[in-house]
């Protein structure tokens, strides 16, 4: 079947196979619009009256337009074969959510029969029967959205009855006790299918378990549904309650609508879901703990210790002191010498490309080194501090008074540049120029 095109439709894979077929992934060529395609069992196929009855409900079920059901798109057949197109849902079903998680919370529970009745009101609504719900024709979109799927055994409510006597459609696990006993069927017999479901999706297990079928079938028709505590189910009494209302063996005692059952589980979704979201909450991340060193950042502060300096700035202080005590020392000296002997210094380089302060000598001359008592000997017979000594080497010095003027005075005599001159004036001329 893979790769092969029937009508408007190509076979893509097979998706399941069930009581009435296998279902097959498949693609409308025309609009390129994915399926699915659900091919008639061939003992099927040869009834007639089976082959009847699909066909007046397929013109009933693609009437069907509600987003909880899946659409039935056609029923067609070629050659020997029948084909049910319809709506493919990408995603799982219930049957394998239930697999891997064993049990539903009560809260999300709840929320997904409630779907599934609203899309069961709607066909109800519309006197159309499913007559198969179960785990596996509950199906889940990827936006998490609920599909009810195969309607394909549904049957018209009113039409005559074409099943063989003792012949029973739809699954033993979920099947209403009045279609054991015959009865005709109607939307009640689809509410206790649903209740099995929600019994199934709060406990993880059918309510009803037998070895053979006959166990089965009396378990259905005798037996009460276990308590949910026995499973360990925590949920309010009042769901408990609708439970046990919609498994109730008489349909006369079960909701008459799927109305009334989903306006009932309304009345006790808020508490679930809660309780099942309360945990969420609770395991979302806490907020990290600030670090110790951010915490003792934001203790008050105490007083600021002193602040030192660094080695590098004392060594420059120091170095600065040493220089103006040898500028102070070569002043001295040269204070002290003869005016003719004495030297213009050198003008200094800015500061801003003097490498390095010059070196201070490493011995002190014998005029300037200081006696016992701390005073420095300029000149003999004077002395004084460190300090009286530079304040005095600062004031400025007179030049000697009328020294020049006796020395011109003298050279003209020599040269008798004055009249009168004579022996007593040159030699004193010259006793002048001895001086």
């Amino acid at each position: 079947m893979i790769g092969r095109t029937v009508g408007n439709y190509r076979i893509v894979r097979e998706i399941g196979s069930g009581g009435m077929g296998a279902v097959y992934e498949g693609v409308d060529v025309m609009v390129e619009r994915p399926v699915a395609i659900k091919v008639l069992r061939a003992e099927i196929a040869r009834q007639p009256e089976l082959i009847e009855r699909f066909r007046s409900e397929a013109v009933t079920l693609a009437r069907l337009n509600h987003p909880c059901i899946a659409t039935l798109y056609s029923f067609f057949r070629e050659r020997d074969e029948f084909y049910m197109v319809m709506e493919f849902v990408a995603g799982r079903n219930l049957e394998g959510v239930l697999k891997d998680a064993g049990r539903i919370p009560p809260g999300p529970a709840v929320e997904i029969l409630r779907q599934v009745l609203d899309g069961m009101a709607h066909a109800h609504s519309m006197d159309v029967l499913h007559r198969d719900i179960k785990p596996a024709n509950i199906m889940f979109t990827r936006e998490g959205k609920v599909k009810v799927t195969d309607f394909g055994i549904a049957r018209v409510l009113g039409a005559s009855r074409m099943t063989r006597e003792g012949r029973i459609i739809g699954t033993l696990e979920y099947i209403a006790p009045e279609r054991i006993r015959g009865e005709e069927a109607d939307i009640r017999s689809d509410l206790y299918s649903a209740g099995i479901v929600l019994f199934e999706m709060l406990t993880g297990r059918l309510p009803f378990i037998s070895e053979t079928d006959f166990g089965l079938l009396q378990a259905h028709l005798n037996n009460p549904p276990p308590a949910l505590a026995e499973f360990g189910v925590s949920c309010p009494p009042e769901l408990e309650q609708v439970l046990r209302m919609a498994l109730a063996k008489n349909p006369a005692e079960r909701f008459q609508s799927a109305e009334a059952l989903r306006n009932a589980l309304a009345g006790v979704a808020t508490p679930p879901v809660a309780a099942a979201a309360k945990p969420t909450r609770l395991a979302e991340p806490a907020p990290v703990p600030q670090p110790t060193r951010l915490a003792s950042a934001a203790a008050p502060a105490g007083p600021a210790p002193a602040r030192k300096l660094p080695l590098k700035w004392v060594a420059v202080a120091a170095a600065g002191a040493l220089f103006l005590v040898a500028a102070a020392v070569v002043w001295f000296r040269l204070g002290s010498q003869p005016e003719a002997a004495r030297t213009p210094p050198a003008p200094a380089p800015p500061p801003a490309v003097q490498s390095a302060p010059p070196q201070q000598p490493t011995q002190l001359p014998p005029e300037l080194r200081p006696d016992s008592a701390g005073d420095v000997k300029i000149t003999p017979g004077k002395s004084g501090s460190l300090s009286e000594l530079l304040a005095e080497n600062e004031a400025p010095k007179k030049p000697s008074i009328d020294r020049e003027d006796k020395r011109k005075a003298a050279l003209r005599a020599l040269e008798g540049g004055q009249k009168g001159s004579d022996d007593a004036k040159r030699k004193a001329a010259l006793r002048a120029l001895d001086k």
